[in-house]
């Protein structure tokens, strides 16, 4: 077994970029590449609570992605982020799990109320990996924040971290990422992030 790298150079305002544009996994004549569809989770686990709006995020990359020029990486939906939200009269409850094709590392996962009338994100709380994670999945979390009467509200995810793309511990050459709306605009990459569609 051996492992496939294609790079890509790229020159753009007298900058040269180099992207990891594929990575697989050679078994006999096979060229095995990872799928967001192998992925371990507990049944049902995608699924939000009756009457709950849903915010789903699940754009990742590999390679590197510089001056912001997204056309530098190759863009993945391998890590998913399912955010549930739902208001009942001045209570807003916001419940969030996530899945990927591997376990995540040095990684920060967060999950908000918005204040659509104000703005600003009005309740935040996060998931945090600062080692390896112990499974592809995270186990759903379930918060509840007290919301004013007089304002509209969404929940939102967003986060931002690494992956592994061979679904194990193996951290060298085979890296997903993920980011925030933030910092995807620096880099030029896909913004990990979502909205629910309508404010409540």
């Amino acid at each position: 077994m051996r492992s496939h790298q294609v790079l890509r150079r790229t020159l753009s305002h007298k900058h040269i970029f180099t992207s990891l544009v594929a990575i697989g996994v050679v078994v006999g004549s096979t060229l095995i590449m990872p799928s967001a569809n192998a992925m371990t989770q507990p049944p049902g686990a995608n699924d939000c609570p009756s009457g709950y709006a849903v915010a789903f995020a699940n754009k990742s990359w590999i390679g590197t992605a510089t001056h912001g020029s997204a056309a530098d990486v190759t863009k993945y939906d391998e890590i998913n982020g399912y955010g549930c939200f739902l208001r009942s009269g001045n209570t807003g409850y916001m419940r969030f799990r996530w899945d990927a094709v591997g376990k995540v590392s040095a990684t920060s996962f967060y999950y908000q109320v918005y204040d659509c009338t104000a703005g600003k994100v009005a309740a935040s709380w996060n998931m945090n990996y600062s080692g390896t994670s112990p499974t592809n999945y995270g186990t759903a979390v379930n918060k509840s924040v007290v919301l004013s009467a007089t304002h509209k509200y969404a929940g939102q995810v967003t986060g931002s971290g690494r992956y592994s793309r061979a679904q194990s511990n193996v951290w060298e050459g085979v890296l997903g990422y993920f980011t925030t709306p933030s910092g995807a605009k620096s880099l030029g990459s896909p913004a990990w992030f979502s909205r629910t569609t309508l404010c409540r």
